[in-house]
């Protein structure tokens, strides 16, 4: 319509972003409407993309891992937190030519991952330094196990031409952990939900600006992103298959390895945001990792108000 109001949202194709896939999907059919304004959706290969958009003011809003979306909170970005967007999801694979057999054997390796600042490196700085290895960044010299950040729709790709075996393992946000275990490459080592049930990573971000000046639409939004949650969580749609094909733009086995994976990590219950769990990965992230510089106030950074 002649004057329509949009709002942009920048995401990945990944799991942790599809309730923003269903919902484009849902708002094209016309099975939902928003009143005054379109949710344009911009789907981008890496983090740093999303980032660099909505720091640019291209984009409104944007589906970032919890840290970083702290972080940019934290250099002077006008941002809040509306939305936990997903819970687990993700897997860590290990290369096969490598040969590791214990957590030991990934000294001297590299870790792909495609954020820096995420859950999973937390929880794989966690796991790293009970065996007594140092994660860190590559200009780190006393780091035993470095991380590289790589955007996840190349790794497969890197991982087969590493003639040297340096890699030894990423992060792996689904579908690409699939995908790179069907190549035969890789391995699963484990789910991160196994080292902490139930984890968050991606959340849902929104300039003030927007909140600010049409919080109806903003509630509108919110409400979307929630009833594709409850969506996907049950299941039984039987436009969730095409939604998926659509989203992920993969072939057909691929989704459905997809969706027995992806069963409960959009109840609505759990897109609501969680203050403590906020706090754990912060004082984390800060304290201990090393991975983020300072703290910032969570209760002025996270909005309930919507949910």
């Amino acid at each position: 319509m002649p004057g329509e109001s949009v709002i942009r949202v920048g995401c990945l194709r990944i799991a942790e972003h599809f309730i923003a896939g269903v919902t484009q999907a849902r708002s094209e059919k016309q099975d939902i409407g928003f009143s005054s304004f379109k949710m344009q959706l911009d789907i981008l290969n890496a983090t740093e993309q999303v980032a660099d958009l909505l720091l640019k003011g291209e984009i409104d809003g944007a589906f970032l891992p919890l840290p970083f979306a702290m972080d940019l909170f934290r250099t002077g970005s006008e941002i809040k937190l509306l939305l936990f967007v997903h819970r687990r999801g993700s897997v860590f694979v290990k290369n096969r030519a490598a040969c590791i057999k214990r957590i030991e054997d990934f000294k001297n390796k590299v870790i792909l991952t495609p954020c820096l600042l995420s859950v999973q490196n937390m929880l794989l700085h966690k796991m790293f330094s009970s065996a007594g290895l140092k994660l860190g960044q590559a200009k780190d010299n006393n780091a035993d196990v470095l991380m590289e950040v790589v955007p996840s729709n190349i790794v497969a790709e890197i991982i087969e031409n590493d003639s040297d075996n340096d890699i030894g393992g990423f992060v792996a946000p689904e579908p690409f952990g699939i995908m790179a275990i069907n190549t035969e490459n890789c391995i699963e080592v484990f789910k991160f939900d196994s080292l902490w049930a139930d984890y968050p990573n991606s959340v849902f971000v929104l300039k003030e600006s927007v909140i600010q000046n049409t919080p109806e639409y903003v509630i509108e939004l919110v409400n979307a992103f929630t009833e594709a949650g409850r969506i996907i969580d049950q299941g039984n749609d039987d436009c969730l298959i095409s939604y998926a094909e659509t989203f992920f733009r993969q072939e057909h086995e691929i989704v459905k390895s997809l969706f027995l994976k992806i069963k409960g990590m959009y109840a609505p219950v759990k897109l609501f945001p969680d203050y403590p769990v906020a706090e754990i990965v912060q004082n984390y992230m800060v304290d201990h990792a090393g991975l983020m510089l300072k703290k910032i106030d969570i209760e002025q950074f996270i909005d309930t108000s919507f949910i």
